[in-house]
């Protein structure tokens, strides 16, 4: 069998009977879990140089925050979860599966990314339980623990630090919400004193005029 069916058989046969057992709903590549504060992502992102003989892919997730898509002026009762890319919070599951390897073959503690190849000889079976596990006691999980927006202020406040972490200004309003004005005050000067002169400060204080956050600076 050709890589390309494979790694829909992999979808159809081992991923989505996981995730759908799980809640989530699917979308082509993409599966969504709804929950009170929002929706956790899972997407299967292939890369753009695969052939009919041989597939890359790894695996995004995401979770996004209907308070913070009512800030940013997004409707956030939508019926259909988002894509992965408009999540408040993104990382890839080789953040939690360190030792990769990468999609250009590196391994070890030090890889933050994580690639399974799909060519001609690939044991479906074995990727299939691979990519579960993976799923199942890593990607999951660390997509429920943010689902909450009182959560996912929890882990911003305590050091979260994947590329693709929530910014300040999702952090601010967060925090307006759920700890009061003063607890975001106090962290947007600590904030503004590292954004002075950058392209964004203009954006994040605008943002604290419109949460009504007078800060001192």
């Amino acid at each position: 069998m050709e890589a390309q069916p494979k790694f829909k058989y992999l979808l159809d046969e081992h991923a989505a009977p996981l995730l759908t057992s799980l809640g989530f709903e699917r979308r082509g590549q993409v599966f969504g879990l709804n929950g009170p504060d929002g929706w956790g992502v899972v997407n299967f992102q292939r890369d753009r140089y695969n052939t009919q003989e041989r597939v890359k892919f790894t695996i995004n997730l995401g979770v996004w925050s209907r308070r913070l898509a009512r800030f940013h002026g997004v409707a956030p009762d939508r019926a259909v979860f988002p894509a992965e890319m408009d999540c408040h919070w993104r990382a890839r599951i080789g953040e939690f599966l360190r030792g990769g390897p990468s999609l250009y073959g590196e391994r070890g503690p030090h890889v933050i990314d994580r690639w399974w190849t799909i060519e001609w000889f690939t044991w479906r079976r074995r990727l299939g339980a691979s990519v579960c596990a993976a799923l199942r006691d890593h990607g999951v999980p660390q997509v429920q623990c943010r689902m909450s927006d009182a959560a996912l202020l929890d882990l911003c406040l305590n050091g979260e630090s994947t590329p693709h972490a929530v910014n300040p200004v999702s952090v601010c309003v967060l925090l307006h919400e759920h700890r009061g004005p003063s607890a975001c005050k106090e962290y947007a000067e600590r904030e503004l004193v590292g954004a002075a002169g950058k392209p964004w400060e203009s954006m994040f204080r605008g943002a604290l005029n419109r949460l009504g956050v007078v800060v001192s600076q």
